[in-house]
C-alpha cells in the first residue's frame, strides 16, 4: 500500500547504503528487543532486502543532469562493494 512506502534522502550513494543498513539493524532492533548487542551478515541484510515489497534508489547523473532509478540487484551489488571496501581498509563491518 502507498501509505507503508518510506523514503529517505541522501546526498550520496555510500550515505544511502549506510542508510540502508541503519533501516535494517533498527528493524533487528524491534524483532529483538532485550537483546544488547545484534549481530548480521550479508546474507541476513541480503533476505531482508529481497523480503522487501519494492526496494529501489534514484542516483543523480550529473553528465546527464537526471537521477538514474536501480532496483534491488543493483542495491545489493553496490552493499557488496561498500562491504568490500570497509575490509580493504580495515573498517569494521557493519
Amino acid at each position: 500500500a502507498k501509505a507503508s512506502r518510506t523514503y529517505f534522502d541522501f546526498q550520496a550513494l555510500e550515505e544511502a547504503l549506510q542508510g540502508v543498513c541503519a533501516v535494517f539493524e533498527g528493524k533487528l532492533r524491534e524483532l529483538n528487543p532485550g537483546r544488547a548487542q545484534l549481530t548480521y551478515d550479508v546474507a541476513d541484510l541480503f533476505a531482508w532486502l529481497d523480503r522487501l515489497p519494492d526496494l529501489s534508489v534514484l542516483v543523480y547523473e550529473p553528465r546527464a543532469r537526471l537521477y538514474e532509478p536501480h532496483g534491488r540487484a543493483f542495491v545489493k551489488a553496490q552493499l557488496h562493494a561498500f562491504f568490500a571496501a570497509q575490509q580493504q581498509r580495515g573498517a569494521p563491518r557493519r
